[in-house]
């Protein structure tokens, strides 16, 4: 894990990984299944090097950082089904935000509102 964050600069192991003949995706995963379980010390060791707990709300947290950035430079979280930033394609994650709005955390939902997201368009 040490080894795979040293060179990819981050603990977010794809599932299918491997480092020679070490499957490091499953023991990633293993480890997140066993998380309240892993000794202390254990826990303590993966923080330290920045272990990933919960990909999906890393990747949503840095999602809604893209949306921030775009409401500061156009004023608005209207963004078109088809924008991209960069190869990211935030216009279909904000209607996929719409769509899963029954479904998102009342947090979630309270810090879309506080930027001006827009779930219902005309």
């Amino acid at each position: 894990m040490k080894e795979f964050k040293s060179r990819e600069g981050h603990c977010r192991v794809p599932r299918g990984h491997e480092e020679g003949s070490f499957r490091l995706g499953k023991w990633v995963s293993r480890q997140r299944n066993k998380k309240n379980t892993l000794s202390t010390d254990c826990r303590r060791r993966l923080d330290a090097i920045g272990f990933v707990w919960d990909p999906y709300e890393v990747e949503w947290e840095k999602n809604f950082a893209t949306l921030k950035q775009f409401k500061s430079r156009e004023g608005h979280c209207r963004v078109p089904r088809g924008h991209e930033e960069g190869n990211f394609k935030l216009g279909t994650w904000v209607v996929n935000q719409r769509n899963r709005r029954n479904n998102l955390s009342v947090e979630r939902k309270q810090r879309l509102k506080a930027i001006g997201f827009v779930w219902r368009l005309k």
